[in-house]
């Protein structure tokens, strides 16, 4: 290094240290970490992070996008030794764990399925309303200057027949809604999610989805049928108590509700799921 500046530097060192010596000591400072004022805006420009627990793995995102991990079921801090979060929450139910216990986030409550949504007051789909946002559906066509009549949409319901292509009411949203607020990964689940077995068209709910039997144990009592005992038949669970059964001349004069038709030779039994009644 030729330089006035390096030369004064050597003479402030003092005649004790070569110019080698000098250099070296020089080259250190330069790789030591920005210190005063410098280091101060270094970690002004560094984003403020936040750890979360979700699915029972500790996350860190950014601040600003934080009500959107947690409306997904996080919990704030990092998940607890052993894997977990605070609390075993569901996040295709939308929960969120309040101190030890799975709850609606605050703008939320749960539907009949369970599902915690955002619930209005609103029109159905058939009826009319002075504008589309106070339908169910979000949508409405208009019939004066001063209604619409309701039709079915692709984003908010409150039952299936506000969404479109037959699409189920999963927590206030069509199924097509719900799995972009809560993620593919409950895709599978945006048409089987229930809460009791007269959800289902199995008539068999367990672990809040619509699933089939394979044994009779599994289907439990008729309550509908006097608490008479269920049967297993084809994956769902059909009553055994011959009181609710239908007699017909032949398997097509079942009503549409009719989980199993069955032949007893001279005529046809119509039976219902368990816990329904044929009409």
């Amino acid at each position: 290094m030729e330089h006035p500046q390096f030369d004064r530097l050597v003479r402030a060192f003092g005649q004790g240290y070569s110019r080698r010596t000098v250099t070296m000591l020089v080259g250190a400072a330069l790789a030591l970490p920005l210190t005063g004022r410098n280091s101060t805006v270094a970690k002004r420009k560094k984003k403020k992070k936040v750890t979360l627990c979700l699915d029972g793995e500790t996350i860190t995102v950014p601040k600003k996008k934080t009500g959107g991990f947690l409306k997904q079921g996080a919990t704030p801090g990092a998940c607890p030794p052993g894997g977990g979060s605070g609390c075993p929450c569901d996040p295709c139910l939308r929960e969120i764990c309040v101190g030890s216990r799975c709850e609606c986030p605050g703008d939320m409550a749960r539907n009949s399925k369970g599902v915690c949504g955002v619930v209005r007051g609103c029109t159905a789909v058939g009826q009319t309303a002075a504008s589309p946002a106070l339908c169910c559906s979000g949508q409405g066509n208009p019939i004066s200057s001063s209604l619409v009549y309701c039709i079915p949409g692709n984003t908010t319901c409150a039952s299936d027949s506000d969404c479109l292509n037959s699409q189920h009411c999963v927590g206030n949203l069509c199924a097509s809604a719900y799995v972009a607020a809560v993620g593919e990964k409950c895709a599978e689940r945006a048409f089987d999610i229930c809460s009791n077995r007269n959800q289902c068209n199995t008539a068999l709910c367990t672990g809040n989805l619509c699933r089939e039997c394979s044994s009779d144990a599994q289907c439990g009592d008729d309550r509908a049928g006097d608490d008479a005992t269920c049967r297993c038949i084809g994956g769902r669970c059909v009553s055994a108590n011959f009181g609710v059964a239908l007699i017909k001349q032949s398997c097509s004069e079942c009503p549409l509700e009719t989980a199993f038709c069955e032949d007893v030779t001279i005529s046809f039994l119509c039976w219902p799921r368990c816990g329904r009644r044929l009409i």
